[in-house]
């Protein structure tokens, strides 16, 4: 169909388009999250696992430490400010201590999110190896639900305070150090309506209503990866969330106002770096050389800008103006950085993804040009830091891969290095076999050439009938891995060697691969899981 077909079509919508496309006639993924159903593990194996999870996993536990000992402290710094008092107690020490801790926590969000700081960190070897940068969003996750379980105290808090002084009897109220302070008590108790009017007590309800409206969607990671346009849109309300939070305590009742000082330098840097992502949208953007759609994925191949540089295991954020100006998603690069194009996978579980989907599709049957699309990064995961070791296990589960085949395909394309990796072990495991074909011609090169110095072994976990159209692949095998003895097999052919062990997928997965390695004693394991979310 030509562009000139379109104009004997005057009355189709967008949706109308996509129902006449059409699709292939099988299913081609699986969500990640649903890719395994692991087995059940002993008792030892999963002692093994909650030990490493609460006690052997000492990176993300120090960083946990630390964040505790951080708010713990806050918490009590600002409290010795504010004795026991006999009209209201300890309310105003624990209103002040919480208030001390949402504005810390508001500090280590921010941080949390700030590229410039993270890119620091990853250029420090040595404190790469200390803070868990591949957890960072965890951090930031948590950090929100404190902030919020700190306002609630706050609230409560002040609440208490209101009502022991308007329940009190004159003689303790011209005692309270906690009336002195507050202008509107000095002449008598006004009524509650002019309490409400003050700056404090109407910016603490804004705030209440603006917490509660960003954070419910924030903390369910159904609502972030099926329908990210509502976990975006109520995010944006902790900006003037922050803004109103520096002005919270503006009248200066008990102490000069310094709200401002934790939220102000984080926020300026971070506006700063969003400013910059939304300036490179007037660049040059980037075509698409080819995309192949499958039902519910997409095999996008983008034309390499000129000085684009990356190494493998590295994702860039991408930004599709037709789908949304203000919209950057994150996306492995699955191309070696010797191919000649940005190859990307993605596939369409949530209504970003699906609507690039659709439009690809609509695009294809009208034989339109492909939508343009704008690039920010490229962004160091924990997957680059394979090349430090030269012995390297990739495990990829479903559509977890994607960060590995860029790894993959560069150790086929390059000579070894003397200091470089040595041997690679690639597992892909997957539901149905008809996921490889999102990396045929990877898979293809693998098994025509072959590699002396690559084990690929993909798994399909619930073969079907199409078995005999994969059997090109000789590392394909009908059944679920078993972890344990894959290990002691590296353990005996890698004796007293540092392996890394780099993971992305289902998370139950990642659970009792981090429990294995750490069970190991003849070999030391390092383990790295990849997490955008």
């Amino acid at each position: 169909m030509d562009g000139d077909s379109t104009h004997h079509m005057p009355g189709a919508s967008f949706e109308h388009l996509v129902a006449l496309t059409p699709t292939p006639p099988r299913v081609v993924g699986t969500r990640s999250s649903q890719v395994l159903e692991l087995p059940k593990l002993s008792k030892g194996e999963a002692r093994v696992g909650w030990t490493h999870r609460y006690v052997h996993n000492r990176r993300q536990a120090g960083a946990l430490a630390l964040y505790g000992l951080l708010c713990g402290l806050s918490f009590w710094w600002k409290c010795s400010l504010f004795p026991w008092e006999p009209l209201v107690g300890y309310g105003m020490c624990i209103a002040k201590g919480s208030a001390q801790v949402v504005v810390v926590n508001c500090c280590v969000a921010l941080l949390l999110l700030s590229r410039s700081i993270l890119h620091f960190i990853k250029a420090k070897p040595f404190l790469w190896r200390i803070f868990p940068l591949e957890d960072h969003m965890v951090l930031h996750k948590i950090s929100g639900g404190v902030m919020c379980l700190s306002a609630l105290v706050h609230t409560s808090a002040h609440v208490a305070n209101l009502v022991n002084t308007y329940s009190a009897d004159p003689t303790e109220l011209q005692s309270s150090y906690y009336v002195r302070h507050i202008p509107l008590f000095l002449v008598g108790l006004p009524p509650f309506g002019n309490v409400v009017r003050a700056i404090p007590m109407w910016t603490g309800i804004v705030l209440l209503v603006l917490l509660f409206i960003a954070l419910p969607p924030s903390l369910l990671p159904s609502v972030r990866r099926r329908f990210h346009n509502v976990f975006w849109c109520t995010h944006l309300f902790l900006i003037p969330f922050l803004i109103v939070t520096c002005f919270h305590g503006a009248t200066g009742w008990f102490q000069m106002p310094q709200a401002f000082l934790w939220i102000v330098p984080p926020l300026v840097l971070y506006v700063l770096e969003r400013r910059l992502r939304y300036f490179k949208r007037w660049t040059t953007p980037v075509l698409i050389h080819e995309a192949k759609i499958f039902p519910d994925a997409i095999a996008m191949d983008l034309i390499k800008p000129p000085e684009f540089s990356f190494v493998p295991g590295m994702f860039v954020y991408l930004n599709v103006p037709v789908l949304g100006r203000h919209e950057w998603h994150p996306f492995s690069i699955s191309s070696a950085p010797d191919d000649p194009h940005l190859s990307f996978r993605i596939q369409a579980v949530g209504d970003w993804t699906i609507a690039l989907l659709q439009r690809l599709q609509v695009a294809s049957f009208l034989d339109e040009p492909w939508p343009l699309v704008h690039l920010d990064g490229p962004v160091g995961g924990p997957t680059v830091e394979c090349r430090r070791f030269q012995v390297v296990v990739l495990i990829g589960g479903g559509s977890g891969v994607t960060p590995f085949v860029s790894v993959v395909r560069d150790f086929l394309n390059c000579p070894p290095l003397e200091d470089g990796t040595k041997k690679m072990y690639f597992h892909w495991v997957t539901r149905h076999e008809s996921a490889f074909e999102w990396f045929d011609t990877t898979l293809r090169d693998l098994n025509a050439h072959g590699h002396p110095r690559l084990d690929a072994r993909l798994y399909v976990t619930q073969p079907n009938n199409e078995v005999e159209q994969a059997a090109h692949h000789h590392q394909f095998r009908n059944e679920r891995p078993r972890w344990v003895p894959i290990f002691d097999e590296l353990e005996r052919d890698h004796p007293e060697a540092t392996v890394g062990v780099f993971y992305c997928g289902p998370h139950a997965l990642e659970v009792e691969l981090r429990a294995i390695c750490r069970a190991r004693h003849k070999a030391t394991f390092h383990f790295y899981a990849e997490s955008y979310y």
